[in-house]
């Protein structure tokens, strides 16, 4: 028979043990962890990349150093090992030597950012922390900490407002505080309309010149120069603005820029399908509290001359110069219609339908009621434009080319066969052969038209994309019919991208 003070005497056991088991819990949690990260430092070295450093102090052999990264608001992160200092470890380019395990370590890593494929523009804010692990699988994970990438051959100053900040240098903080307003208005006035959150900071890189600016662009830039003057680009991706700030429009360029960075805010979604470039630039221009009125002159001198482009079926940017002028005012006056008349709910709807992955088709009936045909008339309605009747698919088929019918091959002419001739025959009198090619019986073509033979525009991040073929003359077939167009054919060129 047990009794009351027997099962009293297990229960006060049992409290004894879990009393010991907890102190030895709080005691185990008050144990230093044997890693140390004695110091790390990122140094720019733009526009080939950032060095990463860190110093590691261990009671056993430290075995493993990592470095983790998040790029400015890329959704993806980066996890890197790192190497002994002296045995340049290269980032994502794989590892030239391994870390020898001691107890006092020290790391490096060089990550390159020369190439399109690993470009990260000036003013990125990175987000990094290091991984250490020793011989005993002690894992010590050390605090978040921020570093901007910036362009190392200048000295920066910033100013800042909210989430928004400005690196300038040189003798510039009037301009640099101008650019501040203008931006944080821009996303103060078109987030609202757009349904776009603001969460994440947006950095501004201005530079004084377009000789400065040129060379933090991405490589492919690098031939943009012959006659195309670039003033500014967003990188949505990054968070990103860069600037020419000497230009004669950088006010009007920042707020461009800065709206494609709160449309991608409002439409990014995981489809991969992003937005055409005429809605995009179109909602870029539309939210420009600096807009210029060329592009209002161009659409009406297209308008005129019945020169309107199916900008609705284009993925891409059109070739030529005049019709990129075209282009952008026709977007621009596209997407101020859409949200005049009908309203920026019906916008913010449009957007999110997108953003879900919808067509552009499906969006628009979705929100609007009509398709993109019955869209684009009622706008040319509007302003005064013929309508637009879509391309009859069914009649755009290639001429079928008649194929030479081949029989067995024979030295001797024969009945069925094809002769194959001597090299004497093929040979004319001044020692050259013949090319079936060159005999016009011998030769077809067919030709195929299509509204869109633009392809999507390429991305970076970049807002907008502008071709080196955009510096062609402007072809102006009626002279004289517009003085303003005129005047814009004889400006220098000067693209937001």
């Amino acid at each position: 028979m047990i009794s009351f003070k027997s099962i009293w005497g297990v229960i006060a056991a049992c409290l004894t043990l879990l009393i010991a088991v907890e102190n030895q819990v709080f005691a185990d949690q008050s144990i230093p962890n044997p890693i140390r990260l004695t110091s790390s430092s990122i140094v720019s070295e733009f526009p080939t990349g950032f060095r990463v450093k860190a110093e590691v102090q261990g009671t056993h052999d430290i075995v493993e150093i990592a470095l983790r990264m998040k790029i400015g608001q890329r959704t993806r992160g980066v996890y890197e090992y790192m190497g002994d200092q002296g045995g340049l470890v290269v980032g994502g380019r794989g590892r030239t030597l391994e870390l020898t395990p001691r107890k006092e370590s020290k790391a490096e890593l060089f990550w390159f950012t020369n190439s399109t494929s690993r470009y990260i523009p000036p003013g990125t804010i990175i987000t990094y922390s290091f991984e250490i692990k020793d011989s005993e699988s002690n894992i010590l994970q050390s605090d978040d900490k921020e570093f901007v990438y910036l362009d190392a051959r200048y000295e920066w100053a910033e100013v800042s407002k909210g989430d928004v900040t400005v690196a300038y240098h040189g003798p510039v903080k009037k301009r640099a505080e101008d650019v501040l307003q203008t931006v944080t208005a821009t996303l103060n006035i078109v987030s609202p309309i757009l349904g776009a959150e603001q969460e994440d900071p947006v950095r501004v890189t201005i530079y004084n010149n377009a000789r400065e600016i040129i060379d933090a662009y991405p490589p492919r830039y690098g031939a943009i120069g012959h006659g195309v003057i670039v003033d500014g680009q967003a990188h949505v991706k990054e968070g990103v603005l860069l600037l020419d700030a000497g230009g004669r429009d950088a006010l009007g360029t920042a707020s461009h820029e800065i709206t494609h960075i709160i449309v991608h805010r409002a439409t990014e979604n995981t489809t991969g399908q992003g937005l055409p470039s005429w809605l995009g630039e179109g909602l870029a221009e539309f939210g420009n509290l600096h807009q210029t009125v060329a592009y209002d002159i161009a659409l009406e001198f297209a308008i005129a001359t019945d020169r309107i482009l199916p900008i609705m079926f284009m993925r891409g940017q059109p070739s030529k110069g005049e019709d990129i002028i075209i282009f952008y005012g026709q977007a621009r006056s596209v997407v101020r219609w859409l949200v005049v008349h009908f309203g920026p709910e019906k916008m913010q709807q449009f957007l999110a339908l997108i953003k879900e992955g919808d067509d552009l088709d499906t969006a628009f009936i979705g929100a609007y009621g009509q398709d993109r045909v019955g869209i684009t008339n009622l706008w040319r309605s509007t302003v005064g434009a013929s309508e637009y009747i879509p391309p009859d698919t069914q009649t755009l088929k290639p001429t079928p080319v008649p194929q030479k019918a081949l029989g067995l091959f024979s030295l001797t002419p024969q009945a069925g066969v094809t002769t194959i001739q001597s090299q004497e025959a093929n040979t004319n009198e001044g020692g050259a052969s013949p090319s079936p090619a060159a005999n016009p019986a011998n030769s077809s073509s067919s030709t195929v038209e299509e509204e869109n033979q633009n392809p999507s525009t390429p991305s970076t991040g970049s807002g907008c994309f502008t071709t080196p073929q955009a510096t062609g003359n402007l072809d102006l077939t009626v002279v004289g019919m517009l003085v303003g167009f005129v005047m814009l054919a004889n400006r220098p060129r000067r693209w937001r991208l």
